[in-house]
């Protein structure tokens, strides 16, 4: 058994612990934000949740989080780069549970031009990303002239120049999430706050109502789970999808708040849980 260090952090400097300290708050706003204007999740997913997931705004939010993520570390994003990434994404599932969610992921995809990329993505990114225009601004990064096609093979058809800067706390979270160290750390951090069980109770609540208001919301979560970590679910897990939401949608009120507690007490130490999950909820800026 390793031996446990006086000083866990020692190898984290003072601007990693402000960086990392900066994405608690961030959680704990976010948190308070959506407890204030909803303080039991069904009623969080009555108003708007159900209508999120229907949308797909949920999914284009989070892979557009992955690929903001996977984004070279100052390098502007042109709006048909996000565009292709994110299509390729929904075209390319790890996993394809039923005839139905495939439809579903895939009127997502056909349904992302210009416009919904903007009202659906863009907008809600603003706090991650940051608009510059202008043909100067473009042109130092992106030589290529308007209506030539670049060497990635995206089409450009002219217009207005934009691109998107990626936020510099968000390029420095990312730079000090590479320290196994700072994901240990956040973790500590939000456990002792008391604030990591609730919101994870939450989560878990919110995940079970969706559920019942629509079985695709799982599918949507698994697959969103698979992108979001790099994994392929095991067959037997896709077989007992069904059991699962089955078993969530005859749930009552109570039972759903009992097992979400059960739940949230179980995972709130699972540091390995935890690891997979918060580098992408550290994105999150309220």
């Amino acid at each position: 058994m390793p031996e446990k260090s006086k000083y866990p952090y020692k190898n984290l400097t003072d601007r990693d612990k402000e960086v990392l300290d900066k994405a608690v708050l961030n959680y704990l706003l976010e948190y308070y934000s959506l407890m204030t204007k909803y303080p039991h999740p069904k009623k969080f997913v009555i108003k708007e949740g159900s209508k999120l997931f229907s949308s797909g705004k949920v999914t284009l939010t989070l892979f557009s989080i992955i690929s903001i993520k996977e984004n070279p570390e100052n390098k502007p994003i042109r709006p048909e780069d996000l565009k292709k990434s994110l299509t390729d994404k929904l075209s390319n599932p790890l996993t394809t549970f039923s005839d139905e969610i495939a439809n579903q992921i895939k009127n997502i995809s056909n349904g992302l031009n210009s416009r919904a990329l903007n009202e659906k993505v863009l907008k809600d990114l603003e706090g991650i990303l940051h608009n510059i225009q202008g043909e100067e601004n473009y042109k130092k990064y992106f030589s290529n002239a308007p209506g030539r096609k670049p060497q990635n093979g995206t089409e450009d058809r002219g217009g207005k120049r934009s691109i998107y800067i990626v936020d510099e706390e968000i390029e420095q979270l990312k730079e000090t999430l590479k320290n196994p160290k700072s994901i240990e750390y956040l973790h500590n951090k939000l456990l002792k706050s008391g604030f990591l069980y609730k919101i994870m109770k939450f989560c878990f609540m919110t995940m079970s109502y969706l559920i019942k208001s629509n079985e695709s919301n799982l599918f949507q979560f698994l697959i969103q789970g698979e992108e979001a970590l790099k994994i392929k679910l095991p067959q037997k897990v896709i077989e007992g999808i069904s059991s699962l939401a089955d078993h969530v949608k005859n749930m009552s009120d109570k039972q759903i708040e009992i097992e979400s507690d059960n739940a949230a007490k179980s995972f709130v130490n699972e540091k390995e849980f935890f690891y997979l999950i918060v580098p992408l909820f550290g994105f999150i800026k309220p």
